[in-house]
């Protein structure tokens, strides 16, 4: 009867132990400890009046990604009009962030909120927190 066999992977393969994999005994990974579903961001669209974030799965936003004002854009430009989000709007895969008016041409950041992008099975997106766009 086979027995289940753990190796650690840590950096370099040094088996600190800073993750796990069981074999099961016949040497195929189990799931590893502290596994989750992550999903991603695939792509987002500027519009006007608005950007659409799209990822890899339906999300929800809750608590700090549901308040707009958490949504933060920024600019290196001097004198730049700076977008101010107003609502946030999701829709399946897609949160769509409604903006003030901002100016062609110039290279903004927004700025994710940390907290509160989740798919449907509550896996907290892992990031990144930022996206530039024009």
């Amino acid at each position: 009867m086979p027995f289940p066999i753990t190796k650690g992977y840590g950096a370099q393969g040094d088996a600190s132990g800073s993750g796990l994999a069981v074999t099961l005994g016949y040497g195929d990974p189990g799931i590893p400890l502290g596994a989750c579903n992550t999903f991603t961001l695939l792509l987002v669209e500027v519009y006007a009046d608005r950007l659409e974030l799209i990822f890899s799965t339906n999300v929800q936003a809750v608590g700090p990604a549901a308040v707009p004002a958490q949504w933060v854009v920024t600019t290196l430009v001097g004198g730049a009009i700076i977008p101010v989000v107003t609502s946030v709007v999701v829709a399946g895969p897609r949160i769509k962030l409604f903006h003030t008016e901002a100016k062609t041409g110039v290279l903004y950041t927004l700025n994710f909120p940390v907290v509160g992008i989740k798919d449907l099975s509550d896996n907290p997106y892992p990031g990144p927190f930022t996206y530039d766009f024009t």
